[in-house]
């Protein structure tokens, strides 16, 4: 497997941001200010109104943070009445941008620690190619790709095989669980792309390098039944 690319990494803080914002009347445009100035942020909010605010966030876009060595971009840092939010590249610069920005606000504008515990949410996007054909972990039910075959191809008399264009995973908690936005993975053969040249847009509710670990496994149990089946 060969990264194509990493489309994004999307990290939520949820948390009551009454209790993280500092007691009394801060000064609002001072902290959106030095917060664009400190970041980098080549669109920092631009006078918004506390309408606005409790209804779209307060929102910078086009940061810069190094992580790890390297410069990141910043596509997008949101703040919500209910949260804060990241997306970068991958999650784990998003995830040390959001720490960082966190203990900047307390330091220079004494912002609090919440006391709600966090709730920490990580989507990741990533594009990759596999080295082989996914389409392998189908190879033990040839009956049922052929009977898709023949149904896709009966109204133009073609004869072009079915070829697994997509997976989509979620969770199962049961019937007894809250209705709740379940974890997912989601596998898409990528568009424009000759499906031959396993090309996949991947998503996961979970870090960037997790997700890639996972797809690495993942892989492995394709490659394995291909090398199996000869």
């Amino acid at each position: 497997m060969k990264v194509i690319s990493y489309d994004t990494g999307r990290v939520t803080w949820l948390f009551p941001t009454e209790e993280f914002l500092p007691l009394g009347s801060g000064d609002g445009r001072a902290i959106i200010e030095q917060v664009a100035e400190k970041y980098e942020f080549s669109h920092p909010p631009q006078n918004p109104s506390r309408e606005e605010v409790e209804k779209n966030g307060l929102k910078f876009g086009g940061g810069r943070f190094v992580f790890d060595g390297k410069l990141f971009v910043i596509n997008e840092f949101v703040a919500y009445n209910d949260g804060i939010v990241a997306v970068a590249p991958a999650t784990e610069p998003a995830t040390a941008f959001l720490e960082d920005i966190v203990e900047f606000l307390k330091e220079a504008f004494q912002f609090r620690s919440p006391i709600t515990p966090i709730k920490k949410v990580s989507v990741s996007n990533v594009i990759i190619e596999f080295d082989g054909p996914i389409n392998s972990m189908l190879a033990e039910h040839e009956a049922f790709t052929n009977l898709i075959s023949g149904y896709l191809n009966a109204n133009e008399g073609t004869s072009f095989p079915a070829k697994l264009s997509r997976l989509d995973f979620t969770q199962d908690r049961g019937a007894s669980e809250k209705p709740v936005s379940l974890p997912k993975w989601t596998l898409e053969a990528r568009a424009n792309v000759p499906i031959s040249q396993n090309r996949y847009f991947s998503s996961a509710a979970i870090p960037t390098k997790q997700h890639l670990q996972m797809i690495q496994e993942i892989e492995a149990i394709f490659l394995k039944r291909t090398a199996g089946s000869h």
